[in-house]
């Protein structure tokens, strides 16, 4: 009977690259909140505000901020139909990209109903 292993790990890296990137951004994350406390506490000590106050200003400009960018990819979006629109006459609506004039072919003389 032959015996089945699977995913051997390797000894000289421990872990995967998926758990080490986890670990990097984790790293990443924790500088950067601590990069931010410490901004908030210059702040703080420097405009003489609490920190609920400073926290308050930032939201209110932040909510400010996503408002403006999201007027301005909607004003993108109508501005795009608009001219999807306008070459709307222009298009050929055939998926070969072709434009067809497809009679049938008269093939004889008509007989008269007399």
């Amino acid at each position: 009977m032959a015996t089945i292993t699977f995913k051997r790990s390797c000894k000289s890296a421990p872990g995967n690259s998926k758990s080490r990137y986890k670990e990097r951004r984790k790293a990443q994350q924790d500088s950067g909140r601590q990069t931010e406390a410490l901004a908030r506490k210059i702040a703080v000590a420097a405009t003489g505000c609490s920190i609920n106050v400073l926290r308050a200003t930032e939201g209110a400009s932040d909510y400010a901020k996503q408002l403006d960018r999201s007027i301005r990819h909607h004003e993108q979006i109508i501005q795009h139909r608009e001219q999807r629109e306008r070459n709307k006459h222009m298009k050929v609506c055939n998926e070969a990209g072709r434009q067809i004039h497809a009679v049938q072919k008269q093939r004889g003389k008509s007989i008269p109903l007399i």
